[in-house]
């Protein structure tokens, strides 16, 4: 109890101070960081799409950033170069040849730190279709976390440089620019907003040739040409539908030497997303069919005699990922997994007695190359 007692005006004492910590002016557990200020300015043609301007809204968390959109009909390299506003960042988006798309970054900063800027060019493999404008959004809203964190710098010069290749003001153009409404997509509620035309969505593919390497279990390594031809159905969604050939090998499974070779044919769902540095990424995934030939070369032991050939289908399923870098050629690097629903062995009969000899891998690990459009 004497210990106790002592113990009890110190444990007052610590409460009374952290408590009177907590009621310092300007002392609280947790801020709240306010939302950044970001204004979007879609030169040109790109004005003049409602649709285009909700989608590069949509990817900006309402809580983290606050977003004003307007047009201008031509690019000022004057206004890039020495930005003005209250925005923490001003983004310019030209399209040129309707191939080229390039963000034009710019932040005033303070006094001492200076302006500092940022350019990215996007090429897009169809224009601005329903991939390119959805491809152009996203990389858009990256490059803005980006720039924000300086994560991403380009030096002036090179504005500059890039400047002068964007077309020139006309005489007669009008200086002042039109504001667009810079809210979310889901978050514009009344009837006007169903007058505002729609682009119509275009569907654009791709397809591939490669070259695909497969570890089958006891079946030995398996390699061969690949194909793929994917299409684009609706903002990331797609259709995938590829062919990873074996050429013919042996494999020895004691006591017989085995032929193998085949195909395997997928039919996949994708769903693609673009990274920093230009690099988009496909998952996929669907259903699959594998079919294998194997045929006896020749018994390793007079005691046994070759059988006949036979070819198997082997349906099941398949599912993997693909980096893919560049637009016109696309070089992608896949790797998937395909698990069979059957299983397969291989066996031989002595004296009545059947014996397992080797076994089909339930997972077949597959990594290949494709080079393409």
């Amino acid at each position: 109890m004497t210990r106790c007692r002592r113990l009890a005006p110190a444990v007052a004492f610590l409460l009374f101070a952290w408590f009177v910590l907590l009621l310092r002016p300007g002392t609280c557990l947790a801020q709240t960081e306010a939302p950044r200020q970001v204004e979007i300015v879609l030169v040109g043609a790109l004005g003049d799409d409602p649709v285009f301007a909700s989608r590069v809204t949509s990817w900006f968390a309402v809580e983290r950033f606050r977003v004003s959109v307007r047009r201008a009909r031509f690019l000022d390299p004057k206004q890039v170069l020495s930005p003005s506003g209250d925005a923490d960042v001003h983004v310019w988006v030209t399209l040129n040849g309707k191939t080229l798309a390039r963000l034009y970054f710019a932040s005033a900063g303070g006094a001492a730190a200076g302006a500092s800027y940022f350019l990215r060019e996007l090429r897009l493999e169809n224009g601005l279709d329903e991939i390119g404008a959805e491809h152009v959004a996203e990389v858009l809203n990256l490059s803005t976390q980006a720039f924000l964190e300086r994560e991403a710098q380009s030096a002036r010069e090179v504005l500059e440089q890039t400047l002068k290749a964007e077309p020139a003001a006309e005489p007669s153009a009008p200086a002042a620019a039109v504001a667009l409404p810079a809210t979310k997509a889901s978050s514009a509620p009344g009837p006007a907003r169903d007058t505002l035309p729609r682009a119509e969505p275009k569907r654009s593919w791709g397809a591939r040739v490669g070259y695909g390497l497969s570890y089958r279990g006891d079946e030995g390594n398996w390699h061969g040409p690949s194909a793929a031809f994917e299409l684009a159905l609706w903002r990331k969604l797609g259709l995938r539908v590829a062919a990873q050939g074996a050429l013919p090998g042996r494999r020895e499974l004691a006591p017989l030497e085995l032929r193998f070779y085949g195909a395997m044919f997928v039919l996949a769902a994708s769903f693609r997303h673009a990274l920093a540095g230009g690099v988009d990424l496909a998952w996929f995934g669907g259903p699959m069919l594998d079919v294998v030939r194997y045929a006896p070369v020749r018994p390793l032991s007079a005691e046994y005699v070759a059988g006949t050939a036979a070819t198997e289908a082997r349906p099941g399923a398949s599912g993997g990922v693909a980096a893919l870098w560049g637009r016109q050629p696309v070089v992608a690097l896949v790797a998937q997994a395909s698990v069979p629903f059957s299983k397969t062995h291989y066996d031989v009969v002595q004296a009545g007695a059947r014996r397992v000899i080797g076994r089909a891998s339930p997972v077949v690990p597959t990594l290949g190359l494709e080079i393409g459009f």
